[in-house]
C-alpha cells in the first residue's frame, strides 16, 4: 500500500487474496476485498475488520457518501 499520494510503499496485509484497496476520503482508513468479503483497516494496518461477513461474493469496495 502507498499513502494517498502514491508514496511511501508499505505492506499492510499478508496476501490472503487482498485486492482492490481504496482510501477513505479523510485518508485514515483503507477498504479492500479479502477472500470475497469487504474489510476495512486503519492506515497503519491495524484494526482489520470484516464489514460484509455474509455468504455473498463481495468485491470492489469503494468509499462513497451516504444519501
Amino acid at each position: 500500500m502507498t499513502d494517498a499520494r502514491g508514496r511511501h510503499q508499505h505492506v499492510l496485509t499478508d496476501g490472503n487474496l487482498d485486492l482492490n484497496p481504496a482510501w477513505s476520503p479523510d485518508g485514515t482508513e483503507i477498504v479492500f476485498t479479502r477472500n470475497f468479503d469487504i474489510y476495512t483497516m486503519n492506515r497503519d494496518g491495524t484494526a482489520v475488520t470484516d464489514i460484509s461477513n455474509n455468504a455473498a461474493i463481495d468485491q470492489q469496495a469503494d468509499w462513497q457518501a451516504l444519501p
